[in-house]
C-alpha cells in the first residue's frame, strides 16, 4: 500500500487492515493513522541529532541532543524549557530518565546530572570520570538509586549525587543498559550481556552476538531484546537461549546493515525498534511483525536513536533530524 504525505510516498506493512486519515497543522505537526497508528505531535527545535528520550505517566516527554541540551514537552508538544550545559567541547546527552517524584536524571560525556522536571533547573553535575562505549544510552533508576555505566566501570549514585560504589568488571565497556528485578542489565562492545545485582555483584551472562548490542531493553517476564550494530534485533529468554532474531536489512543511506539504535517493550511483551532502515517496527513477543512504518510516513526522514514507551498506547522517539515525535496507538 503506498501512501502519500506532504508530497512523499512511503509505505507499511504488517497483517489485518489499515486505516488513513491526514490532515496538516502547521510546518512541523501532522497527524496521520496508519493501521492504528497516529502522530499527536513532533517538534523541531534544533539541527542536531536527538539521541536519548523519557515519558512519564502524564505525558510529560524529555529529549537529549549531541549538544549539551535537554528539552522537555507537555502532552500536546508544547516546549515548556531547554537546559543547555555549558561547556568548551560537545557533550552528548546519553540517556534521560524522569523520575516519580518530579526531577530528570541524565548523563553526558564524563557526567552524571539532575535537573528539575518543572523548571529544568540544574540541581547537580557530576564528574563520573568516564563515558559509555559508542554513546550507549547508559542510566538504570531503581528503588531511589541511580546506575551509571561507563567503558570500565559501573557506579551507583544516590539521588542526591553521592557515590554509593563503583565496580569494575571484567570486559565490561557498557553499551547500553536497562533496569529490571533488581538488577541492572548491560551490553557491551563485543556482543556479550551482563547483568548485576543492586551491590555490583555479576549474577548472569551470555554472549548475545557477534558484534555489540547498542540498544537494550528488558520485558516485565524477564526476556531480553537486544539491537546490534550489525541490523539484528534479537530476543533471549531469562535464561540467555536464543527467543527469536529478525534481520533489519540494508540502512537507508549506505550499504552497511542497519543498525538497531533503539528498542522498547511494552506492558504486553510487544517490542518497537528503530533501525538505520530509517523505519519503526512493532512486534509482538513471538517475533511476528504488527507494523512497519517508514519515519518519512510520520514526522521527518529521520533515523530512530531512542524509543520510550507510555502504557500500552504511547510512544515517543527521537531521530537524527532533530526531532521528537509523540506517536498514540489505538
Amino acid at each position: 500500500m503506498a501512501i502519500y504525505h506532504g508530497g512523499k510516498m512511503a509505505s507499511v506493512a504488517g497483517n489485518g487492515k489499515r486505516k488513513l486519515s491526514i490532515f496538516g497543522n502547521g510546518d512541523h505537526m501532522y497527524e496521520l493513522m496508519l493501521r492504528k497508528l497516529q502522530v499527536s505531535w513532533s517538534a523541531e527545535d534544533v539541527p542536531s541529532d536527538m539521541i536519548s528520550t523519557d515519558i512519564n505517566s502524564r505525558g510529560i516527554v524529555v529529549a537529549g541532543n549531541q549538544k549539551n541540551t535537554v528539552f522537555c514537552y507537555d502532552n500536546t508538544g508544547k516546549k515548556l524549557w531547554q537546559h543547555e550545559f555549558i561547556d568548551e567541547s560537545q557533550k552528548p546527552i546519553f540517556a534521560l530518565k524522569i523520575s516519580d517524584d518530579g526531577f530528570v536524571y541524565g548523563t553526558r560525556t564524563l557526567y552524571a546530572f539532575k535537573l528539575n522536571l518543572q523548571t529544568g533547573a540544574l540541581v547537580w553535575d557530576k564528574n563520573i570520570g568516564s563515558s559509555p562505549y559508542n554513546q550507549g544510552k547508559n542510566l538504570v533508576m531503581m528503588d531511589g538509586y541511580l546506575y551509571v555505566g561507563a567503558i570500565s566501570t559501573l557506579t551507583k549514585l544516590d539521588t542526591n549525587g553521592n557515590t554509593v560504589w563503583t565496580v569494575k568488571p571484567d570486559n565490561y565497556d557498557a553499551a547500553s543498559m536497562y533496569g529490571y528485578d533488581d538488577k541492572i542489565y548491560s551490553t557491551n562492545s563485543v556482543g556479550k550481556m551482563s547483568w548485576h545485582d543492586s551491590n555490583g555483584n555479576l549474577v548472569g551472562s551470555v554472549k548475545s552476538l557477534s558484534y555489540y548490542g547498542i540498544s537494550l531493553a528488558v520485558s516485565r517476564l524477564g526476556d531480553m531484546v537486544v539491537g546490534s550494530s550489525q541490523g539484528v534485533l534479537a530476543v533471549y529468554n531469562p535464561d540467555g537461549s536464543m527467543r527469536w532474531k529478525y534481520n533489519m536489512g540494508q540502512a537507508a543511506t549506505s550499504t552497511f546493515a542497519a543498525a538497531v539504535r533503539a528498542v522498547a517493550v511494552d506492558y504486553n511483551g510487544n517490542v518497537y525498534a528503530g533501525s538505520d532502515a530509517k523505519k519503526l517496527y512493532k512486534f509482538d513477543k513471538s517475533g511476528n511483525l504488527i507494523w512497519a512504518v517508514a519515519t518519512s510516513t510520520l514526522a521527518t526522514q529521520g533515523i530512530i536513536n531512542s524509543i520510550a514507551v507510555l502504557g500500552e498506547q504511547g510512544l515517543v522517539y527521537t531521530d537524527n533530524y532533530g526531532s521528537t515525535v509523540m506517536l498514540k496507538q489505538f
